[in-house]
């Protein structure tokens, strides 16, 4: 819905006040990840790939918006070398996710990259590209390479290692070259529900044709 999920609908003020609440201050570079992790997911490699983000870059935090129990990430973050007050971690109605998302400078997740998962387009990919912030995620997800990279909306990484990591850290000022409107225009035109409905209704169309013929 990009009515939704649009910069239009968000608030200077509300973004200030809810950076208050989060402790975010002027200047912080914000990592994100957006929804439930549970099996797909793959918490310990983001977690890693923060861990490389945070020797680089010692204002950045990561922010996890999320229904998923807070002291489930945070036992998680401990077994790692992460300072516990870069880690935030909040819930948010459906309501709230674009002005809780608009806070991220960058938004990141990693999906285990099984063989069912080269037919995945993860929802997350629009709500996330539809607010102007560029994304880092791991390559065998459906369309990512295409999508991100090679439209320049986001990097991705080719291995769950520590020189993966720091190789798109050291990438992460042509991210932040990236115009936000391009982002948005990238979500526009490939993740919008009227031409998502017009391209169903097009394959019905085919479909019912093929049959009468």
């Amino acid at each position: 819905d990009l009515e939704h999920f649009s910069l239009k609908q968000i608030q200077t003020d509300e973004q200030e006040k809810l950076k208050k609440r989060l402790t975010i201050f002027e200047g912080d570079f914000i990592l994100s990840y957006l929804g439930s992790i549970g099996t797909w997911y793959l918490l310990d490699e983001m977690l890693d790939f923060f861990s490389c983000l945070q020797q680089r870059m010692k204002n950045a935090k990561f922010l996890f918006i999320t229904p998923d129990n807070k002291d489930d990430i945070l036992e998680k973050v401990k077994t790692k070398n992460i300072d516990l007050q870069r880690i935030i971690v909040c819930s948010a109605t459906r309501k709230e996710v674009p002005l809780f998302l608009s806070l991220s400078t960058i938004s990141i997740y990693f999906i285990k990259p099984s063989y069912s998962k080269k037919a995945s387009s993860p929802t997350k990919t629009a709500e996330i590209l539809a607010l102007g912030i560029p994304i880092i995620t791991n390559t065998g997800i459906g369309d990512s390479t295409e999508l991100l990279k090679n439209a320049g909306a986001g990097l991705l990484v080719s291995a769950f290692n520590a020189s993966d990591y720091n190789e798109i850290i050291n990438q992460f000022s042509l991210l932040l070259s990236i115009d936000k409107q391009k982002l948005i225009d990238i979500a526009h035109r490939d993740f919008s529900l009227e031409k998502g409905v017009a391209s169903y209704q097009s394959v019905y169309k085919a479909i019912k044709t093929n049959i009468k013929n």
